[in-house]
Order: C-alpha cells, then sequence, then structure tokens
C-alpha cells in the first residue's frame, strides 16, 4: 500500500507548535503573556546513571539522545523533575525550535519529520491507545478521514521518522496505558521523550535507554530569567531589585532553581516593590493574597485593611476540599457538575477550560499547576487539623505521603507556624498514614556481609546504604527537613517534640544519605536522641562553619544514644573542633562499631593533629569501635604518632584508615613499630603517604612479626624513598595473615621480579592489586610463578601495565585455570 506524504498534517502541527506562548499565571493572562521565545531560558539538565540515579553531568537540550556508555543509539528518554522545575516549558521549546527548524544540525537530536507533543494529563478514559490520543489532542476536528487516515499510517510505517513526546506521565489518569508503548511492545522504533516526576519516573526506568534530570535554573539562568521578565516593564528597575535580594538571601536564592518559583519571585516583585518571601509555603502565601488583590482590583472592589486570605477563607477551604479530593483520585480536571461555586471561580486558580477532547466532549476546569492544587489541598486539611476537626485525623490517613509529598510539606509549615500541639499531632497522623499505605523499610542486614567484603565496599563503593532508596527513609528525611525548617536556627521545644515523635512514630534502621542545612543537621540529632532503632546514620555537609552547630548537637547524642552503631560523616568538612566533639563522644559511648570521618578532598580545614590526638586518646577508653576511617584529612606525623600510642594498648579496633594523611616517615614507623605489639588490627589502609627507609624497616618488620594480624593493607599511591626490597620480600614469604595486599602505583624497583619471587613461597594472598610498574618481564615472571608454583592468590590486577601478547598469553592461560586476573582498563563509565 502506498502512503501519501503527511506533509499537510505536519505543517499545520508546526504552526501550532510556533504560536506558542507562555503565560507563568493564567489567572494573570491579560497582563503577562510572553512569546516563547522571548522568555524561555535555558533549563540544567542533568544526565543520571541507572544504578542508584546518581547525577553525572549537564547535557543540553536537543542532546537528550546522545549515546553513551549504556546505549549506544538511545530510542527512549526519561527526562525527570520535581514539581515546577519546567518540564512542560522544556517540551514546548523543543517543539517550537523543531518547528522553526531550529534545532542545530550537530545535535544528538534525531532527524525526524514528525514531532507530536501529547499531554498526558489530557489522555481521557475514553482513549484506548496512543492513536487515539495522537488525534484527540493535535488533529482538527473536522479533519477528513482519509487524511486522518494517511497521516496515523505514516506513523506506524515510518516509525523511526517520528518522535513522540509524551509530557508528564505522573498526570496520565490510566498508568497502563502507555507502558506497552514504552516497553516497546507497541511501535518499537519510534523516538521517545518521557517527562515525569521523579517518583513515577521509578517506575518506567528500566524500560529507558537514557535517563536525564531538569534540575532548574542555574545563577546566570535565573538572572536571565529575571530581566527578560522586565524587560518591557514600566519599572524596569524592578529587575535589579529582585537580583540585589537574590545575591545577598541564600534562602530566597534556594528557591529560583524551580522556574515556577522564579516566575512567581517576579510577580510577587512586581506587587511587594521587593520584599520577598523566604519559603516556599510562604511563597504561595503571599502569591494567594496578591491574586485575591488583584482580582478585587480588577473589579474596583476595596479591600481596605483586610488580610485577602481571611476575607476570602471559605471559598478558599471549598477550593481546597476539591483539591484533595481529586489528588486521592489523581486526577487536575474537574466537571462543570463539580464545579459548583461560582466564588471558587472568581479566585482566579482554577480555569475554565476548553473540551479536550472529540471523543467525549465536556466542560471542564483545571489548576493551573499541580503544585497549587497541592498547596489547596494543604490549605484545606490545615483547616481541619487546626479547628480540632475529627475528620482531619481521617482524612490524613488517606493520604499516602509517598504520592502527595508535597502536599504534606506545606501542610506541616501551614500548621506548626500557627498550633505547635497540632503540629505534633500531624506527625502522628503522618506515621499513620505511612501505616496504612504499607511503605516499608528494607532490611539492610550487614551481618550477612564477610568482614573483608563489608570494609571493603564501605571504603570505596558505601554500598551499605544500598536499601538507603526505600521510600520510608525518603519520607523521614523529606520531613526531618521541613520540621528543621518551620522556625529559626535553632530548635524550639516544639520543633523538638517533633522530632521525637517522628522516631517513635517512624523508626528506621538506615537513615541517609543527608545532605542538607545545619538545622537539618540539628534535626537529625534530635532524631537520633528519640530514635531506639536507628543503626546506620549517613550525613553530608560541605561547609564547617555553616554545619559546626549541627555536628556539635549529633556528637552531644551521641553520649546518650545507645543503638547506633554506624556512623558516617564522610565528604563533610569537619576540622579539629568536631572532630575532638566526637572524640569526647567515643569516650563515653559504648555502642558505635564505625566512624566515618574522610575529609573533603583539598578542604582549606580538614581534621589535623590535634583532632587526631583527641580522636585517638579517645580509643585508650573506648571499647567498641571496630572501624575508623580518617582518610584524606591532614594529620601529619604527629596524629599518626597519637594513634600509634593508642594501638599498643587498645583491643578493639580492628581497621584503621589513615590514607592521604600528609603522614611522613616518622609516623608511618611509629604505626607499624605499634602494631608489633597489637594482636588485634586486621585492616590497615595508609595509601597516599610518604614511607622512607625507617618505615620502610618498620613494614617489614611488623609483616614479619607474629603478633601482626593484619588481613589487609593498602598502600596504594604511597611515595617511598627506599629502593632495597629485599625486606619486603623476606617479610611476604613469611607472613602468614595477609590476605589483601595493594600496591597500586608503589614505585618500587622491579616490583614484578620481586612480587614473583613473594608468590613461590607465600600461601596466604589471595587479593593482589598492583596496578602499573610491573612491566612486561614481571609480569611474565608472575605468569610463570602462579602457573608453577602458586594455587592460592584467587585475584589479581595488572591494569595500566604496558605488556607484550606474550606476556597475556601467559597471563591468560592463568586466568582460565584458577586465578582471576585484570588486564584491561575499566573507566567509570564502564
Amino acid at each position: 500500500m502506498l502512503f501519501c506524504n503527511p506533509e499537510k498534517s505536519v505543517q499545520r502541527i508546526r504552526r501550532d507548535y510556533q504560536k506558542a506562548v507562555l503565560c507563568p499565571f493564567l489567572w494573570c493572562e491579560d497582563e503577562l503573556q510572553f512569546k516563547l521565545e522571548n522568555i524561555f531560558t535555558r533549563l540544567q539538565i542533568v544526565s543520571k546513571t541507572r544504578e542508584r540515579s546518581k547525577l553525572k553531568e549537564n547535557v543540553s537540550m536537543a542532546d537528550v539522545f546522545r549515546p553513551h556508555a549504556e546505549c549506544e543509539n538511545p530510542r527512549v528518554v526519561l527526562v525527570e523533575g520535581n514539581p515546577a522545575m519546567g518540564k512542560t516549558t522544556y517540551c514546548q521549546k523543543l517543539a517550537h525550535d523543531w518547528s522553526l527548524s531550529q534545532i542545530s544540525s550537530d545535535s544528538w537530536f534525531p532527524k525526524v519529520e514528525i514531532l507530536l507533543l501529547l499531554k498526558c494529563r489530557d489522555m481521557n478514559v475514553g482513549i484506548a491507545n496512543i492513536f487515539d490520543a495522537i488525534d484527540d489532542q493535535l488533529l482538527p476536528k473536522d479533519v477528513e478521514r482519509s487524511e486522518k487516515e494517511n497521516f496515523l499510517s505514516f506513523i506506524r510505517n515510518y516509525q523511526s521518522r517520528t518522535l513522540l513526546v509524551l509530557d508528564g506521565l505522573d498526570e496520565l489518569k490510566n498508568e497502563d496505558l502507555l507502558l506497552p508503548l514504552i516497553q516497546g511492545k507497541v511501535l518499537s522504533d519510534i523516538y521517545l521523550l518521557l517527562t515525569a516526576r521523579p517518583e513515577m519516573g521509578a517506575k518506567v526506568r528500566r524500560y529507558c535507554d537514557s535517563l536525564l534530570q531538569i534540575v532548574g535554573y542555574t545563577e546566570d539562568d535565573v538572572n536571565n530569567y529575571i530581566d527578560q521578565y522586565f524587560r518591557n516593564h514600566s519599572d524596569p528597575s524592578l529587575a535589579k531589585k529582585l537580583k540585589d535580594e537574590l545575591a545577598v538571601n541564600d534562602e530566597l536564592k534556594e528557591l529560583t532553581s524551580s522556574p515556577m518559583n522564579t516566575a512567581l519571585l517576579c510577580l510577587l516583585c512586581e506587587e511587594t516593590n521587593g520584599i520577598f518571601p523566604t519559603k516556599q509555603t510562604e511563597l504561595y502565601e503571599c502569591l494567594v493574597s496578591c491574586a485575591i488583590r488583584r482580582y478585587f482590583a480588577k473589579k474596583e472592589v476595596g479591600l481596605g485593611e483586610d488580610d485577602p486570605s481571611e476575607r476570602c477563607r471559605e471559598q478558599l477551604n471549598q477550593l481546597g476540599k476539591m483539591a484533595f479530593e481529586a489528588l486521592l483520585k489523581n486526577r487536575l480536571y474537574f466537571s462543570k457538575e463539580e464545579m459548583n461555586s461560582k466564588d471558587i471561580l472568581q479566585l482566579c486558580f482554577v480555569t475554565r477550560e476548553p473540551s479536550r477532547s472529540k471523543m467525549k466532549p465536556t466542560e471542564c476546569y483545571a489548576f493551573t499547576h499541580k503544585t497549587f492544587q497541592e498547596y489547596f489541598a494543604a490549605l484545606y486539611l490545615a483547616n481541619q487539623v487546626l479547628t480540632d476537626n475529627k475528620e482531619g485525623e481521617l482524612l490524613l490517613l488517606r493520604l499516602s505521603p509517598l504520592d502527595n509529598w508535597q502536599v504534606w510539606e506545606f501542610l506541616f509549615q501551614l500548621v506548626a507556624k500557627k498550633d505547635g500541639e497540632r503540629a505534633l499531632f500531624l506527625v502522628s497522623c503522618l506515621g499513620g498514614s505511612m501505616s496504612r499505605h504499607e511503605i516499608t523499610e528494607e532490611n539492610n542486614d550487614i551481618s550477612k556481609t564477610t568482614h573483608f567484603e563489608y570494609f571493603r565496599d564501605f571504603l570505596w563503593d558505601m554500598r551499605m546504604f544500598r536499601a538507603r532508596d526505600s521510600p520510608y527513609s525518603d519520607i523521614v528525611i523529606n520531613t526531618l527537613s521541613v520540621i528543621a525548617d518551620c522556625k529559626d536556627e535553632i530548635l524550639n521545644d516544639c520543633q523538638r517534640k517533633m522530632l521525637l515523635k517522628l522516631a517513635e512514630c517512624i523508626p528506621l534502621n538506615n537513615l541517609g544519605p543527608f545532605l542538607k542545612t545545619p538545622r537539618s543537621i540539628l534535626a537529625v540529632s534530635e532524631y537520633l536522641r528519640g530514635s531506639r532503632t536507628l543503626r546506620r546514620l549517613l550525613l553530608f555537609a560541605i561547609d564547617e562553619d555553616y554545619s559546626k552547630l549541627g555536628f556539635k548537637a549529633l556528637a552531644q547524642a551521641l553520649h546518650t544514644n545507645c543503638v547506633l552503631t554506624h556512623l558516617d560523616l564522610s565528604c563533610s568538612i569537619l576540622g579539629d573542633e568536631i572532630a575532638v566533639a566526637l572524640s569526647e563522644a567515643l569516650e563515653i559511648n559504648n555502642t558505635l562499631i564505625l566512624l566515618n570521618l574522610t575529609g573533603k578532598l583539598e578542604a582549606e580545614r580538614p581534621i589535623g593533629p590535634s583532632g587526631a590526638s583527641a580522636l585517638a586518646r579517645a580509643l585508650t577508653k573506648n571499647s567498641t569501635l571496630k572501624t575508623l576511617v580518617l582518610g584524606m584529612n591532614s594529620i601529619k606525623d604527629l596524629g599518626a604518632q597519637a594513634f600509634a600510642d593508642a594501638l599498643e594498648t587498645n583491643s578493639t579496633l580492628t581497621q584503621l584508615d589513615l590514607c592521604r594523611n600528609d603522614i611522613g616517615d616518622l609516623g608511618i614507623e611509629a604505626i607499624f613499630k605499634a602494631l608489633q605489639s597489637n594482636h588485634v588490627m586486621t585492616h590497615l589502609v595508609l595509601g597516599g603517604n610518604t614511607i622512607g627507609d625507617s618505615g620502610g624497616e618498620a613494614l617489614a618488620g611488623a609483616l614479619q612479626s607474629p603478633a601482626t594480624q593484619l588481613s589487609y593493607l593498602d598502600l596504594a599511591r604511597c611515595e617511598v624513598s627506599f629502593v632495597d626490597a629485599e625486606a619486603l620480600v623476606a617479610a611476604l614469604q613469611t607472613n602468614r595473615s595477609l590476605i589483601y595486599l595493594s600496591l597500586a602505583y608503589l614505585r618500587v624497583s622491579d616490583l614484578g621480579r620481586v612480587l614473583a619471587k613473594v608468590l613461590q613461597s607465600n600461601r596466604t594472598l589471595t587479593h593482589l592489586d598492583n596496578t602499573n610498574f610491573i612491566g612486561n618481564t614481571g609480569a611474565i615472571q608472575m605468569a610463570e610463578t602462579l602457573l608453577d608454583e602458586n594455587n592460592t592468590l584467587a585475584y589479581l590486577d595488572l591494569r595500566y601495565n604496558i605488556i607484550s601478547v606474550e606476556g597475556k598469553a601467559k597471563l591468560k592461560l592463568v586466568n582460565h585455570q584458577r586465578c582471576v586476573i585484570y588486564l584491561e582498563p575499566q573507566w567509570p563509565d564502564d
């Protein structure tokens, strides 16, 4: 069958895209209508890894289909974004640029003849498949049947020439409608670009070739948007006022990552002439007041000194009730029958819209944005809670925090500022709602992991928190942040009670990773005081002064906590003062078994000798800590000698990481000498420090001593000055405890020959990480030794070496028989 060119339909669709205008607030559409090309500001899009969805690197708007390590030819691309981050605007801009052929030919954007932009929220109940949706949203009602059939047939038969953009999967009424399409069971060759909130994105990620996230505006983007917004304003100085305020107000600046919030700030700047709220809930409260004032001003009705929201309290409550009931049904649209109050319509937050369907035309209404619906739902629920309405608790139990967290966030802030006791009640309701909706935490039992595997994974991959993706943990983290943000920097009695109640109502085993403000760290500390179950906690904070108060509170909580076993503060800027506070806690605490204080690379104020000395002194009194990780700080020789002194008496610590700590020969010597009288240390990491002659002799002596129990030794990237390796050879030949040894990037003369000689007699090493400086001759010698004399080594890393074909052939013979050998480089994307 021959198909005619669908150019007529395509041109019609192009014209629609070219006419696109952006109106940030529909209730101001008479005053604020911008051409898309005049107001659009670049959105920051970041690629994500499939495993644990970590953010990677920036991606341009048109390059979301670019190849990557996980997929050479992406076909299905998912772009996630939090509420009001500009997902819909991004789709509109993409369609607009395509319609005008403004997408660069150098980009990775697919070379398609048809781009179809569909809004998932408009896929009505009568829609049976994707073709019905295309017809319903994009083709004219009076289009000839032959033209429609020809257009849809072209899509079926030339799928690779079509890009289908599905905006707002989270607003889809029937989640199963598009699943076959996303899975590739329907139109398997068509290009798909999906947008969704993260909670919905999680349900389809496994079917997508590329994962990206819109993270909002950068500072330059914000300033660009503000300039464009006020470009033709009667008072252009407002742009400067807003930018000046953002430059000094960090909390307000945080809001501007959201394009919607940036637009709201511009509007409020007009209304208030430069007086701005600092929190999202306050922003929406001010916005509601602003909209009501503008509405009454148009009607030439004066409000006097009245609070606009109080003046319309009943109407707002009706609007909120409707919003709440619709959220429970996952709906944004309302029928004419549901909109039975003219007062609600007059408030302008719900707009009357033409029918979105030709198949089943109905007069309908909708909120201008889902976040507005969530705010009004929270406003209604807050009224129920604050009036002590008995129905309030029943309503809250119906509201799943997993599906409607934004409502809970608004709700906490609305209630807490008016009535502390009712806010405490709200925490109890949150716990009840989570139980009702059967949100359960995964139990990550580290006892199932061997000691060696756990230590390795903890240091390099942080896999102890692989269960952190539990929605239970996410909800608690969000709640902690909201409670902490309700008041000033210091927590008041009401906040403390709320946090203790949270620990009681929502007990967790794991919590983290947690990167928040000092107030959030204070909240975590209070939660820790009340928790009877929390065993593992992971916190990040990158500013010492900014988070000092929170970490001191955390250290104080450890004085009385009798549950926490693993505390990870890695990548935080702690400094000596926090190290001293933690050391004081260690002297009293009898529960903690692992403490990670890995510093931030090139931090200005790492933990130094005084902080290390305090921690070392604590080890002489502490009898429970087994693992201490202090890498990437600057404890120097003095700090290392303090730890050496502690190791002579401590009988509990089995794992110590002091990598990259500016330790010199004297410090290394002291530690290895101390090991000769220490009978418990099994894992030691000293990579990235300096080993001189005396340190090298002490190292050899420790490895030869029968008292030394080391099974794991990491000396990777050490600076070495000793060149005679015979002592090291002799020590390793007689050592009977070492299982894992890393000499990566260790410049020891003739290292390959040395290790080949070691393996001739050593029968305990199972893991040897050499990496480079082995050379071809050394690799061949090692292969021959493994073939003829050693049958205990199980893993050998020889990556980044120059090894000949002959050498690789010999090593592959070993690899096939009994020892896993790594020869080829593995880059991060691999």
